[in-house]
């Protein structure tokens, strides 16, 4: 069987396991909301910022700014608890589809892996977006010196969506396998490589409606695009589910089969 037909038996199996058991959807579904209020919180925020600017109020003092700021802390705070929520359900899901595949999800179950390597998956969740900020600050600065600034948004779309698809299989590597943070990051860009065209095709679809729910977030003081907008934010988190799901199942058909664990041969025949 060719790796794409694979890859397609895996999505429909993952789509079919994630109706199967509604469970699934739930973290993805509350760190889509909450991502989806912090987009609006932070546009309003650049907007509010850019009219105090372009008023001239910003010259008279920082008393201007002092209501900014508090939301700004606000802000921060709300973004680092929905980012460090992300990386946790993240390191479950891998053992919530292996359960669900088995035929039934026990939340506190499905912890128990993970509560034994949970710093292990915040640091790998955390260096991950440090690499992603550290190469889209790198990427822009260039382009800014050579007076190419107006692309830098593009640079950093690009940059994230490589880091997407380089590190696709790197929480399933982190929970299921038996190497440190360093190896495991090793691995899922050797995996990613390996596969690439079935990579970049799970990967594309949920970063390219991130992407139109962003731009969407600009207009949401129109009523119709604000409806959109939330419509989009539940969009992306039954996407998403789809993508944490169709990432532990390949994981098992792709990695697991190398290595002929008896595990990822029942997977397989499952999709099969």
């Amino acid at each position: 069987m060719s790796k794409l037909l694979a890859a397609y038996n895996a999505l429909v199996f993952s789509a079919k396991l994630s109706c199967r058991h509604p469970f699934l959807f739930i973290p993805k579904l509350i760190v889509a909301l909450l991502y989806g209020y912090e987009l609006m919180f932070s546009v309003g925020l650049i907007q509010k910022v850019y009219l105090l600017i372009s008023s001239g109020a910003g010259l008279v003092g920082y008393s201007n700014f002092s209501p900014i700021l508090s939301d700004a802390v606000l802000l921060l705070l709300i973004t680092l608890a929905t980012f460090f929520l992300d990386i946790i359900f993240s390191g479950i899901y891998p053992s919530m589809v292996e359960q669900a595949i088995k035929g039934k999800i026990c939340f506190s179950k499905s912890i128990a892996p993970v509560r034994k390597k949970i710093w292990k998956i915040i640091l790998a969740g955390i260096l991950s977006a440090v690499f992603v900020g550290v190469a889209s600050l790198i990427f822009s600065l260039a382009l800014v010196s050579f007076n190419f600034d107006e692309f830098s948004w593009v640079v950093s779309l690009a940059v994230g969506f490589a880091f997407i698809f380089l590190l696709y299989f790197l929480f399933p590597t982190v929970v299921f396998g038996d190497k440190g943070v360093k190896d495991s990051f090793k691995l899922t860009l050797k995996e990613s490589f390996s596969n690439k065209r079935v990579v970049f095709l799970y990967s594309i679809i949920p970063f390219f409606v991130s992407v139109v729910k962003f731009v969407i977030a600009f207009y949401i003081a129109v009523p119709g695009f604000l409806l959109l907008f939330w419509v989009l934010v539940l969009v992306t988190g039954f996407i998403y589910t789809l993508h944490a799901v169709s990432n532990q199942v390949l994981y098992s058909v792709i990695y697991l089969n190398k290595s002929k664990k008896t595990r990822s041969k029942k997977v397989s025949k499952k999709i099969n």
